[in-house]
């Protein structure tokens, strides 16, 4: 296994785990949001609205740069070893 192939492996398992991860928080975000933002709201004593804000907005950050960071670089790899 050369160097490449390392990477891409290792871009490949990165972009698998951190879908997973993503579809996790989302998953729980929409089916047991309202239990979830009552726990965090008291352990960080904030409304839940604020939570529920905060909670969404780390989502829509996280995609993008999951997307930036380890899925372009990924498919980059990807297309420079099919063609070497």
């Amino acid at each position: 296994m050369d160097v490449l192939d390392a990477r891409t492996a290792f871009l490949d398992w990165c972009s698998v785990i951190n879908s997973v991860v993503y579809s996790i928080a989302f998953a729980t975000l929409t089916l047991a949001g309202g239990f979830g933002m009552r726990v965090s709201a008291r352990i960080f004593k904030l409304p839940d609205d604020s939570m529920r804000l905060m909670s969404v907005e780390h989502l829509a950050h996280y995609k993008p740069g999951v997307t930036l960071f380890v899925i372009v670089p990924w498919l980059a790899l990807s297309i420079m070893g099919r063609s070497a």
